[in-house]
């Protein structure tokens, strides 16, 4: 069985997450640079570290509680609204299960590759795995993946132009207006800079008043910018007589934080399907 077909032969999780990887790999890195940024977009608490961190929501040098119990009680108090975390994760629970396999897969597949026919050997094999559309990735759940790629890249200075040339490609698979590429990539700017900001005013000497004051403001910016990114991803459905619960102020399923990020991406983008059916089925 060749390395592509040994691929293809896995799970939805395990396409997905190749996807991602082969998507790292358009730029020629270290295997350790690719495995770190591959376990922070799929791995529960390198994610979750990554998150808060981009969010200037953790402190410096602050680690996460390893009790499930703990972590929880921690996230509860810096994630207000946990219903935002699955805009920013494809978190997955069996993750450590497959990882190596697919990297070990994805790397013999790239070794066979020619510099210069690296991108569209690449692209190629991004293509087959995206056939039949796993876990909705170039369907009905594009844009939540396609924001991830974005969210992810631009948070870690990895949006080259390789990069941008396979999101172009990808939006066109998908049926995604390319315009939204643009939004996409301002919205993460904006998350970018709101974490920053955030981290800026924790740490400034200014009196105690006025940091709580401008942290209230940062607060709005980024639930606004939230709202501004319902609309770009489709997940809300924002209507006088309809809100989606995602927006409501009363949220609460009694999922706890970290099951809502680790119950995978099937369950987590099946719920966008049903809510993007239903708001079809009205238009």
């Amino acid at each position: 069985m060749s390395k592509s077909e040994a691929l293809l032969a896995m799970d939805d999780e395990g396409k997905i997450s190749a996807v991602y990887y082969f998507y790292l790999s358009l730029d020629k890195v270290s295997v350790d640079e690719k495995q770190k940024h591959f376990q922070a977009l799929f791995d529960l608490r390198q994610n979750l570290t990554w998150y808060l961190s981009t969010l200037g929501l953790k402190e410096d040098g602050e680690t996460l509680p390893e009790d499930d119990g703990r972590l929880e009680k921690y996230l509860v108090e810096k994630i207000k609204k946990p219903e935002v975390i699955e805009y920013f994760s494809i978190a997955m629970p069996d993750f450590a299960g497959f990882k190596d396999e697919v990297i070990r897969l994805c790397e013999e597949a790239i070794s066979q590759f020619e510099d210069e026919e690296r991108y569209e050997e690449i692209t190629e094999e991004i293509d087959r795995l995206l056939a039949g559309s796993p876990c909705g990735i170039s369907s009905y759940a594009g844009r939540k993946y396609l924001w991830l790629f974005i969210m992810y890249s631009v948070s870690v200075n990895l949006l080259t132009e390789q990069r941008r040339r396979f999101l172009r490609h990808f939006a066109r698979i998908a049926g995604i207006d390319k315009s939204l590429l643009t939004e996409m990539e301002e919205a993460a700017l904006s998350f970018v800079s709101i974490g920053k900001r955030r981290i800026e005013a924790k740490t400034s000497e200014e009196p105690y008043s006025k940091v709580i004051a401008v942290l209230s403001i940062i607060d709005t910016e980024e639930s606004d910018a939230v709202q501004r990114l319902n609309t770009v991803i489709g997940l809300s459905i924002d209507e006088d007589t309809d809100k989606s619960d995602a927006d409501s102020e009363d949220y609460d399923d009694g999922t706890s934080i970290i099951e809502k990020i680790g119950q995978g991406v099937v369950d987590v983008l099946d719920g966008i399907a049903d809510k993007l059916g239903d708001f079809a089925a009205r238009i």
